[in-house]
């Protein structure tokens, strides 16, 4: 049996025993689990300590009334300061790894090229993975060394900075995303604009702008993507998942707008 691998992985969890233990079983090869918990009321922490994975709960200053998260980059941040080994890997709590993705990292940590790593990110629909969408590719920087970057940054939509001149490589194998329920991806857009109104109160017109501008890029990107997604002979998902990114966007463009006539 292989040694384990050096990596710390972390995940932020708050009741999501119905997928954590999918997760958790895929991170078996991993040195180190650790689960940022947010009070949750089932049996998420119990089903994390099973496993072996160690639990703390999220820092409740960056979390509203209702146990939500208010500031992604901040919790990210304050469970990353728990991890023992330098080089770390993040999933979702309803994600999981594939092992060809785990055995790329073990390689890379042996010899690598690269500190900090794109991870593509493939999703799953009703078992099956979904080959054809307007979002591939969809990459996150999920596996780095914490010499080598900065820590999370912004409140939603966080992502890991870099250090300057750092060079970034790309993993070939993906971790899996099921597609969630059509309520919860509803929920968790309605969380995330909270987030954004909430950071826009303290924002430049022209901050504005520009984020305005990256929102309607990114819409504009989905659309002309839309012919291959129709005309792909693969596995597709259920279209409310595509008009959902575009629901998302523009929502938030009619949220930039507000702010930036009524600054």
């Amino acid at each position: 049996m292989p040694d384990k691998l050096p990596i710390s992985v972390f995940i932020l969890a708050r009741n999501s025993a119905r997928t954590l233990r999918r997760a958790l079983e895929s991170l078996r090869d991993f040195d180190e689990v650790f689960v940022c918990d947010g009070s949750s009321s089932d049996e998420t922490a119990s089903i994390a300590r099973e496993f072996g994975a160690s639990v703390a709960v999220q820092d409740a200053r960056h979390r509203d009334a209702e146990g939500e998260i208010t500031d992604f980059s901040a919790v990210r941040n304050s469970c990353m300061a728990h991890l023992r080994n330098p080089w770390v890997f993040y999933i979702d709590s309803d994600e999981y790894v594939s092992a060809e993705c785990a055995e790329e990292m073990r390689k890379i940590i042996l010899a690598p090229s690269a500190f900090a790593w794109w991870t593509p990110r493939i999703y799953v629909h009703q078992g099956k993975l979904v080959r054809c969408s307007t979002s591939y590719p969809n990459q996150q920087m999920r596996f780095f060394h914490r010499g080598h970057v900065k820590g999370f940054i912004k409140s939603v939509h966080e992502r890991i900075e870099v250090l300057p001149g750092e060079r970034v490589g790309a993993l070939t194998h993906p971790i899996l995303v099921p597609l969630g329920d059509v309520a919860g991806v509803r929920r968790r857009m309605a969380h995330y604009l909270r987030i954004e109104s909430e950071g826009l109160r303290s924002v430049s017109r022209i901050k504005i702008l520009k984020k305005m501008l990256h929102t309607f890029r990114a819409s504009l990107v989905h659309v002309l993507r839309m012919p291959r997604f129709l005309f792909c002979s693969g596995k597709r998902p259920p279209l409310f998942y595509e008009y959902a990114r575009h629901e998302y966007n523009a929502r938030l463009l009619g949220l930039l707008g507000k702010r930036l006539l009524w600054k």
